[in-house]
């Protein structure tokens, strides 16, 4: 029961932590020992996390398992960095001609 309690308090203190989002996190604890899991949108949000959980009465330690999303256009795909290589070697080639 009291693992029940810190999780509910770990997962209030993340809601009203400003610096992130924490709709995307889920809480679990187990012996005292907070688990983070989910998404988060930069690495200062991912460390806002684990330091609003490490504040909650009742927990003697935290494993942040949370991954750094950037959201939208932070966001290339394989394909986007391919063209973009080509693109800049063919650039490249066209200067010495």
């Amino acid at each position: 029961m009291k693992d029940l309690k810190v999780q509910r308090a770990v997962t209030t203190e993340l809601a009203w932590e400003p610096s992130l989002h924490s709709a995307d996190i889920a809480v679990s604890v187990k012996s005292g020992i907070a688990t983070l899991n989910g998404t988060v949108r930069s690495l200062p949000e991912k460390w806002a996390a684990e330091e609003a959980a490490q504040r909650v009465a009742g927990v003697t330690a935290v494993v942040d398992e949370t991954v750094v999303e950037l959201p939208g256009e932070g966001q290339r795909s394989d394909s986007d960095i391919a063209r973009a290589a080509i693109s800049c070697s063919l650039q490249r080639f066209r200067l010495f001609d």
